[in-house]
């Protein structure tokens, strides 16, 4: 196991034979305070890394005979993907130093009111 920590949500059950959804995040690089040329430039290098990234999480996880979908991969907002697997390969992942964070892939929605009546008009 790595020396770093990676942090999942704990509604994830790592024991369970579930195929479950997840999103990973990988660690990013903020780009602040850099002039528009040396952003570009980050921006590709950032690209570049991302594609490293998922190339060598793929690699691992076929080489270990994991089946596995990436739902879909994020570059902008968010720096990462989210895949399907189940849920007792998740460990495979976390030896990967530019994973961050893994989470439930869930739906979530935002009220239409607030449930609390001390916030309503």
């Amino acid at each position: 196991m790595a020396n770093h920590s990676v942090y999942i949500d704990p509604s994830i059950d790592l024991t369970s034979h579930a195929t479950i959804e997840i999103i990973i995040q990988f660690r990013s690089r903020f780009l602040h305070n850099h002039t528009n040329a040396e952003k570009e430039e980050r921006i590709k290098e950032s690209k570049k890394r991302h594609g490293a990234i998922t190339d060598a999480i793929q690699t691992r996880l076929i080489e270990s005979d994991i089946p596995y979908t990436i739902q879909h991969i994020y570059k902008n907002a968010f720096y990462g993907l989210s895949m399907k697997i189940c849920a007792i390969h998740i460990n495979h992942l976390l030896t990967f130093m530019e994973i961050e964070a893994i989470y439930l892939n869930k739906e979530m929605k935002i009220p239409t009111q607030p449930s609390d009546p001390s916030y309503q008009l």
